[in-house]
């Protein structure tokens, strides 16, 4: 008996060991796997507050569902061509998000969120792509820094506040960039322009989907800006830019609406048919 107690006790402590470590490896940023060329494949589930820097390689970063990345310290994808994916993850800093050097991606989806005290998301050189769709950023100096390199910066979905005087949602700053904005984006900036396409030839474009009555006059108003400085309003939101060379219109009204039936509709319908069918062979059976 004795013998058996001591190996309940042993399993269950097993088991309790096997658990706790098990959380701890999921409350952090986890190296799981080598890419080809060597860089390293990362997934972050739970809570690490102890930044993140990868490798000078070719890496891959996904923030998971629920995982956050908070605290003092900095996140750095290093040289390489690196990708960033955050879906429905947080990021709450002080010093901005560093792309750094190479032609990195990052997507920011799924009602993720990204609190820094600075600036929120700093490209920096070559060429760079920005995905932000459904989230939320808060920042201090600036919101997304394009700097040098052809950059693609597409917005939907997404509120940016910025809190600091003078500073701007999005700039771009050197080179050839584009920058989209889609459906509901709200860019609240303190006393500035929200867009800063920088020097380069430069594209703002407008994407999103307006009522079919206000398509004429909205596109009458893009094609009558001036890309240099101007400002206009879509759908209750407004937009202000700066040093942009090309103003497109992308505007479109919108999937159209098909109709459909709701799941009474649909008995009522299938009721309908077995009536006629039964209708039908009755005929059928007095005409025989």
């Amino acid at each position: 008996m004795k013998t058996i107690n001591t190996i309940l006790v042993a399993t269950l402590f097993l088991v309790l060991t096997s658990s706790i470590l098990t959380l701890t490896a999921n409350a952090q940023c986890d190296v799981v796997d080598t890419l080809p060329g060597g860089g390293q494949l990362v997934e972050c589930n739970g809570n690490d507050n102890n930044g993140l820097q990868t490798t000078t390689l070719n890496d891959i970063v996904n923030m998971n569902q629920g995982s956050s990345i908070t605290g003092p310290d900095f996140i750095s994808l290093s040289a390489g061509d690196d990708i960033l994916n955050m879906n429905g993850a947080t990021i709450m800093l002080g010093p901005s998000i560093n792309l750094s050097t190479g032609n990195d991606t990052m997507n920011v989806l799924d009602g993720s969120k990204i609190i820094n005290t600075s600036g929120c998301i700093n490209a920096a050189s070559e060429d760079d792509t920005i995905i932000i769709d459904n989230a939320v950023l808060e920042c201090g100096s600036a919101g997304v820094n394009g700097a040098a390199g052809n950059d693609i910066v597409e917005l939907s979905n997404t509120t940016f506040t910025i809190s600091n005087q003078g500073a701007h949602a999005v700039t771009t700053s050197n080179d050839d960039d584009q920058i989209t904005i889609g459906n509901r984006v709200l860019l609240v900036t303190n006393d500035a322009q929200s867009i800063d396409c920088g020097t380069g030839d430069d594209t703002l474009t407008f994407a999103m989907n307006v009522p079919a009555e206000q398509l004429a006059s909205i596109s009458a108003e893009i094609a009558a800006a001036d890309p240099q400085a101007g400002s206009i309003t879509i759908n209750g939101y407004f937009y202000s830019w700066e040093r942009c060379d090309e103003l497109v219109n992308a505007l479109n009204t919108g999937p159209k609406n098909v109709p459909t039936l709701s799941q009474w509709g649909l008995i009522t319908l299938a009721a309908l048919i077995g009536i006629f069918a039964v209708v039908v062979a009755k005929r059928r059976f007095q005409k025989n």
